[in-house]
């Protein structure tokens, strides 16, 4: 067993360390003491609060993620493009990626291009991508916090 595995409170190898690494990568916490001090509650007090921040913001990505599939899916049936034709490849399946003229081009093949409804799918999934692209970069001051980058 490697030297560096001991929980020695020197520098690096203290239990307050440990359990706080611990603490970033379990679901649960669960403690089987004979002896513990209240105090030490305090000491892990902010990386048990962290790591439920990151969860709750983590669940909040995906909640947007599922917000903004819902009218991405609906977009391409509003124009006209039958499930069936439908394919991952098609920009018309990616409206926050296109111009309105590309969008015109590709959509008269399914009947009349309503710019409206392309607009509003395109305004809806860029709105969403921005709350996503917020809360990631919250995530990520977290970790970089966590392990002092």
């Amino acid at each position: 067993m490697s030297a560096n595995t001991f929980i020695t409170n020197v520098q690096a190898h203290t239990l307050k360390k440990r359990l706080e690494e611990l603490i970033q990568h379990s679901q649960e916490r669960k403690f089987l003491v004979g002896y513990f001090y209240f105090s030490g509650w305090q000491e892990l007090y902010e990386s048990l609060k962290e790591r439920d921040a990151m969860a709750k913001l983590a669940k909040q990505v995906q909640s947007l993620h599922t917000q903004r599939r819902k009218p991405v899916e609906e977009f391409p049936c509003e124009i006209g493009l039958e499930p069936a034709e439908s394919t991952r490849r098609n920009p018309l399946e990616s409206p926050w990626v296109l111009e309105e003229s590309e969008f015109v081009k590709r959509a008269r093949r399914y009947g009349t291009p309503d710019v409206r409804l392309f607009k509003s799918a395109q305004e809806e999934a860029i709105s969403l991508m921005e709350e996503v692209v917020k809360v990631e970069m919250e995530i990520d001051e977290i970790v970089k916090a966590l392990y002092g980058v």
